[in-house]
């Protein structure tokens, strides 16, 4: 079994235990089949097995009716109680009904929009089972973004792909693709975002978020750009390692100067990717204004600071880092924010200038790993 993955834990305090239920719906009854998503379970179950995860039924659960997938989800939500991590996998039909997400039995065979709560599951069934039973980390997975299967039958509030949701606190939402948009079942014998998630899983060093962007980058290379997976995340407390036999440690970069001269680096736009996303920065502005940000794969920037004044400020936005052909841009959609400035290293500080040279802000990473620039 995999050890211990959350930092909290690195004392060896208590053993993690986790706990995964993972789906697949292949042979539908009365919409068209998919080839792989039994597959997809299969790999997945095998992969979670090997590193140390309990499966709800011993294996997948495969090609579930309504009233299976129902017990599997509540026999799920008991097993995680007091569980380190929780994780739902599921792979299949998913549709998107007035806003919500819904899960596609076998038999489901919808004929009118009311049909849709009795014969589908609501993923907010499996959230509610997952918030109650309080799970250290809870991961839900979701490779059942592909074409909406009822499309002709007249269900006109059902949308193409899967809508975003909120991920209640500790939780970490993965989809195949991005909200809205359509995912591939894939020409082999797996889905190309099960594939590679089943590989990346088992690279030691690599916390949850690393994980995420890195199948992300190759999902959206095997397919030439037409598929980008997606996750929404909430601030989650700790570090956690699928396989941490050799963890990659937190790095705590000195605010200090050293003594010898410093060289100094402006980053590419991959570098500053590599350096910010996944890391927790802490930093400062000329103003007096500090603040910590944590950045996510997919651009989630959790900030806590305080203004000159000593005001606390709390706010959610997205971080896109772009680049152009005289500066890399850093952008935060949430506040509206666009800066064209250069991102610069200098030893172990970052340094954020306009385009005159003056700094706007500088920060030094104290959780993460940018030794790789």
């Amino acid at each position: 079994m995999a050890l211990i993955a959350f930092a909290a834990d690195a004392a060896g305090q208590q053993p993690d235990r986790r706990v995964a239920l993972v789906i697949g719906n292949s042979d539908y009854q009365y919409i068209p089949r998919l080839s792989n998503p039994t597959n997809d379970a299969a790999l997945m179950a095998s992969t979670l097995q090997s590193l140390g995860f309990s499966l709800i039924g011993g294996s997948s659960q495969k090609d579930l009716d309504k009233p299976a997938l129902d017990r599997a989800v509540q026999a799920f939500g008991q097993a995680a109680e007091g569980a380190t991590v929780a994780l739902f996998y599921y792979a299949g039909h998913g549709v998107q009904v007035k806003g919500s997400n819904y899960l596609v039995p076998i038999t489901a065979n919808p004929t009118k929009e009311t049909d849709v709560d009795f014969q589908m599951v609501d993923m907010g069934l499996v959230l509610r089972q997952l918030e109650s039973a309080g799970a250290k980390l809870n991961v839900i997975i979701l490779d059942a973004c592909r074409n909406n299967p009822f499309g002709g039958r007249g269900l006109r509030s059902t949308s193409a792909g899967l809508a975003q949701m909120q991920a209640p606190e500790g939780t970490l939402i993965a989809y195949a693709t991005q909200p809205g948009n359509v995912a591939q079942d894939g020409a082999g014998g797996n889905s190309p975002f099960t594939a590679a998630l089943a590989e990346t899983l088992k690279q030691p060093g690599l916390d949850i978020f690393r994980v995420f962007n890195a199948v992300g980058v190759e999902v959206k290379r095997s397919t030439g750009g037409h598929q980008q997976p997606w996750i929404a995340s909430s601030p989650i407390d700790g570090y956690f390692y699928f396989n941490p036999s050799a963890p990659a440690p937190a790095t705590v970069l000195a605010t200090n100067a050293p003594s010898e001269p410093l060289k100094v680096k402006t980053l590419t736009e991959s570098e500053m990717r590599n350096a910010f996303f996944g890391n927790t920065l802490t930093g400062g502005n000329p103003n007096g204004s500090s603040w910590d940000v944590y950045i996510s794969p997919n651009g989630s920037a959790h900030i806590r600071g305080k203004g000159p004044n000593g005001n606390l400020m709390d706010d959610t936005g997205f971080v896109t880092i772009e680049s152009n052909s005289w500066c890399n841009t850093w952008k935060r959609i949430g506040r509206g924010e666009k800066n064209c400035t250069f991102i610069e290293r200098h030893g172990d500080k970052f340094v954020n200038k306009n385009i005159e040279g003056t700094v706007n802000s500088s920060y030094i990473v104290r959780q993460g790993n940018p030794d790789n620039l």
